[in-house]
């Protein structure tokens, strides 16, 4: 299986821990082996470029929020600038923001500290998923639920909601 080039930058991935057992078969059916190392691409069953695959509308609403969730924690900017659509907009419903495909890029692109993206759920019917994620970095943890409308295998609307996570979670006292 062939990595799509936008991914070619992807570090390996550990199933179940880096993309959880469940979402990997959920979206690709494939059941990998505990403890083998297989690449983000490869867990989504990307078998062409990304940009060819959404194009063609050959990618699924899972996979296309699975990607979305692999190419941030990848830092491929590039990728995820086209799995956005032209027309993309992205709410988060915390603050009241809204970006567009170039602002949602670069606000991610250039936020000061660099964080892990980690699916812990997707669920997804027709052109909507939902993924709910946690972002770390090495002293902070969110939790965000990422509500996606994709169209012709194009994120074509995102709505946010971000969550700190308590010092309990964190294990503090």
């Amino acid at each position: 299986m062939r990595a799509p080039a936008s991914a070619a930058n992807t570090e390996d991935v550990t199933p179940g821990r880096s993309l959880p057992l469940s979402v990997i078969r959920r979206v690709s059916g494939f059941t990998p082996a505990r403890g083998s190392v297989i690449s983000v691409p490869e867990a989504i069953g990307a078998t062409h470029d990304v940009g060819v695959c959404v194009h063609a509308g050959a990618m699924t609403s899972a996979q296309t929020l699975t990607a979305f969730a692999g190419l941030i924690d990848a830092r491929d900017w590039d990728g995820l600038a086209e799995l956005l659509s032209p027309d993309f907009t992205a709410h988060f419903v915390h603050t009241g923001e809204t970006f567009d495909r170039d602002g949602f890029v670069t606000l991610n692109r250039d936020y000061p500290i660099v964080v892990r993206f980690e699916v812990e759920d997707l669920v997804a019917t027709g052109d909507r998923a939902v993924l709910r994620s946690r972002v770390s970095s090495e002293t902070e943890t969110w939790f965000v639920a990422s509500f996606a409308t994709i169209t012709e295998g194009l994120i074509a609307e995102l709505v946010e909601v971000w969550a700190d996570v308590s010092p309990t979670v964190r294990g503090e006292s």
